[in-house]
């Protein structure tokens, strides 16, 4: 017979932590876009998409790097 070794769980997040961010992130997404039509009237739309790819790697970042200091990412 062989023995089955669990993992240990790792420590979940309360599902009202996960709508807020849901919730939050519906809202950020159209008004990036509405700020991205507007601004095309005064840019060029590949400074424009230069610029929100930049935006987003920085959130990205900075989301990547606080899940490491919390210990969520090895």
């Amino acid at each position: 017979m062989s023995v089955i070794v669990q993992a240990p769980l790792r420590q979940s997040y309360p599902p009202l932590l996960g709508m807020i961010t849901m919730s939050l992130a519906m809202l950020l997404l159209p008004a990036g876009d509405a700020i991205t039509k507007s601004l095309t009237s005064a840019l060029p739309p590949s400074q424009i998409a230069a610029v929100r790819a930049l935006v987003q790697a920085g959130f990205l970042a900075g989301a990547f790097m606080l899940m490491r200091h919390r210990g969520d990412v090895t």
